[in-house]
């Protein structure tokens, strides 16, 4: 909505409402003041069009597929649907993918009995038990191994499940919402990604725009996670104008960490342009200033190049990798040799 944010002129604090090139103040206004405002903030023709679209999936019991980079804000949509939906007032139970190892994800996802495996010691409620007739969400669902795609696939045809080691069937009310940074069309092709459980997902597929697709909405995404974070940060104009030169790899995510690491500095209430790098790079700004060799600056910048994406996924390894363009089992190795422990 048409939300305010301060631009710093020496001691002159002035303030600046910034309206979407094409578009009205009266055409801004006139959108509804609900959950999908509140929760995904921005003036830009992509967020506009983003609520636009999120506010048409509400009602009924299609499933999603929110399409988009790590950190743009796919739980956050999710949760949006939920809380404007038919089903608010019943669970909303996430899962991510690709931070639960191939071996428990069944477990995780359909529950299981006392004696199913080994160390199953008492009976386990999954997910999907959980969710109830609410929102199931399914965060990085390419990760799924095909193994179980086929058996969530089952539960989507069927409308009911087995725990692991159980007998009798269960019913399956929730809707779905999937969610993913990976081209599933290409891991179709690939034999990577079940097609049939591609088509059953993506009967309403909607893109999250990356955050560098809509660098005028940074001013109010900058007061929304400093009231979330609760703290008093403000950029100068010439700060903020770094901050848009970005290209916000880790999108909305990364864009937390750097508010976060301003309220340390000295004058969190006047950040200047010469803050920002340190701001986007903390570790590798210090590196800089050390007078060390060649090798040891280099290692530097790598362990905070691992260090920035883990922060950028959650300390998810897979996907930390994905955003560094290699494998997983190199940042592991990598990992080890800078001492960096998994969280």
């Amino acid at each position: 909505m048409n939300q305010p944010y301060k631009i710093l002129h020496g001691t002159t604090e002035t303030t600046v409402r910034v309206s979407p090139l094409g578009r009205t103040m009266h055409e801004r206004v006139s959108e509804p003041a609900d959950g999908f405002t509140h929760a995904l903030v921005g003036d830009s023709t992509a967020m506009h069009q983003l609520r636009s679209n999120l506010r048409g999936l509400t009602a009924g019991d299609s499933s999603v597929i929110l399409l988009g980079p790590s950190g743009s804000g796919k739980e956050v949509a999710a949760r949006a649907i939920h809380a404007a939906g038919p089903r608010a007032k019943r669970p909303f139970v996430a899962i991510n993918i690709a931070a639960i190892p191939a071996t428990l994800l069944e477990s995780e996802l359909f529950g299981h009995e006392a004696g199913a495996f080994t160390g199953a010691s008492r009976q386990h409620i999954g997910c999907i038990e959980s969710a109830g007739d609410g929102v199931l969400f399914l965060d990085e669902i390419g990760d799924m191994p095909l193994d179980a795609q086929s058996r969530l696939l089952r539960v989507l045809e069927g409308r009911c499940f087995r725990r692991l080691g159980g007998y009798g069937n269960l019913p399956f009310a929730a809707r779905i919402i999937a969610a993913t940074h990976c081209n599933l069309v290409q891991m179709v092709d690939e034999g990577r990604f079940r097609r049939d459980l591609w088509f059953r997902l993506a009967v309403l597929p909607v893109r999250l725009p990356p955050l560098v697709e809509r660098t005028r909405d940074l001013p109010q995404l900058v007061l929304a996670l400093a009231r979330e974070l609760g703290v008093d940060v403000r950029f100068s104009d010439a700060a903020m104008l770094r901050l848009m030169r970005h290209d916000w790899p880790g999108n909305v995510r990364e864009l937390r960490n750097v508010v976060a690491r301003a309220a340390h500095l000295p004058d969190p209430m006047l950040v200047q342009a010469e803050d920002v790098a340190g701001l986007l790079h903390p570790l590798a700004e210090s590196a800089a200033k050390l007078d060390i060799g060649h090798d040891a600056r280099m290692a530097a910048v790598e362990r905070t190049a691992i260090l920035a994406a883990l922060g950028n996924n959650d300390g998810v390894v897979a996907a930390a990798a994905r955003q560094l363009g290699i494998c997983r089992t190199t940042l592991q190795d990598r990992m080890r040799r800078h001492g960096i422990e998994r969280q």
